[in-house]
């Protein structure tokens, strides 16, 4: 258990070095609890979406809950939200920008009570591998 942490605390310094020098920034890892985004530094802002356990080729888009979007935009941040996610082959980067996601209603429902909520679909095309 304990190396599996250690691999894990590894794999995330990697992701956060990848990150910053792609963005030009060093980020504070310590954001207030329940912010909506993970890091801040530089004027910049970072959601990053944990480790997907599959290949980016599998889905032809990625999704973030919509209402990280409808933050951001609320604050003021938008034009400094990034989003980051990491797939088997490859750490992506999308850089906040209203015309490069669609919003659709996904989740469960099969549990006893509805669990949907609203997501932003971004496609691949429009990420950047770092």
């Amino acid at each position: 258990m304990e190396r599996d942490y250690a691999y894990g605390k590894l794999k995330e310094q990697e992701r956060q070095d990848k990150l910053e020098k792609y963005l030009g920034v060093s980020f504070n890892k310590k954001t207030p609890r329940y912010c909506f985004y993970d890091f801040a530094g530089g004027g910049k802002y970072l959601e990053h979406k944990e480790r997907k356990s599959c290949l980016s080729t599998t889905f032809p888009t990625t999704m973030v809950g919509y209402d990280k979007i409808q933050k951001a935009i609320a604050t003021g941040i938008s034009d400094n939200m990034y989003f980051s996610f990491g797939y088997e082959d490859a750490l992506y980067v999308w850089k906040f920008n209203a015309d490069e996601y669609s919003v659709k209603t996904m989740g469960r429902w099969d549990r006893g009570r509805d669990e949907r909520k609203p997501y932003a679909l971004i496609k691949f095309a429009d990420m950047v591998a770092v």
